[in-house]
């Protein structure tokens, strides 16, 4: 939070509290995805199809 408030000095605490819950978010998404793909890379091999 302190280098968003670093990047974005007249940011609100609110502007601020948003923007780290959008990061927080992304970065969730982009976990579940790589997982996801690890899985499907795992059952293509584990199935002989690389």
């Amino acid at each position: 939070m302190s280098s968003l408030k670093t990047e974005n000095p007249k940011a609100s605490a609110h502007q601020i509290e948003d923007a780290a819950h959008q990061l927080l978010w992304r970065w969730d998404e982009a976990r579940t995805t790589m997982r996801a793909n690890l899985k499907n890379r795992k059952t293509r091999r584990d199935n002989g199809m690389e």
